[in-house]
């Protein structure tokens, strides 16, 4: 959640990493359907293993609430945001994309976040990590109606 000035960098700026008909055939290698495959089962493999990153992030997240430690918790769920896809917790992923963009919304207006959309996000992270079919059937619900509530909250204090 740090607001220190960004940088863009035009394409044009860029060094030439190697030669564009060299660059062209290792974009094709990457997107042909056999390295597609390798990749979709290396991370079939890693599941487990993101899984529990994926659990041990979520207890930070609670903790770092529970703590008052809004920057702490923006990036537990930044991280839980980039993991989830993979693990197959992509409700949980959407739940803290929202998070993350309520709390750097707050930010950017000078408010204060709302302790209960921020309680409500948290427990809903939870459950998504902790009930994968649930999450599946209800997550995109909960995703949705918790961004109408966020988008309501910074709207009234616009």
């Amino acid at each position: 959640m740090d607001n220190k000035a960004v940088e863009i960098i035009p394409p044009e700026a860029y060094p030439q990493v190697m030669p564009r008909a060299e660059s062209e055939a290792f974009i094709q290698v990457l997107t042909s359907q056999g390295a597609l495959a390798r990749a979709d089962r290396v991370v079939a493999e890693q599941r487990p293993i993101i899984g529990h990153a994926i659990a041990a992030h979520v207890s930070g997240l609670k903790s770092a609430f529970a703590a008052g430690d809004l920057d702490a918790a923006h990036a537990e769920a930044h991280e839980i945001r980039g993991l989830a896809g993979n693990a197959g917790f992509a409700a949980a992923g959407s739940i803290s994309d929202k998070f993350c963009k309520y709390l750097d919304g707050t930010a950017g207006k000078g408010v204060t976040p709302d302790p209960l959309i921020l309680r409500l996000h948290v427990e809903a992270i939870a459950r998504a990590t902790q009930a994968r079919d649930e999450a599946d059937r209800f997550g995109r619900a909960v995703a949705a109606e918790l961004d109408a509530l966020v988008a309501q909250r910074l709207a009234a204090k616009a």
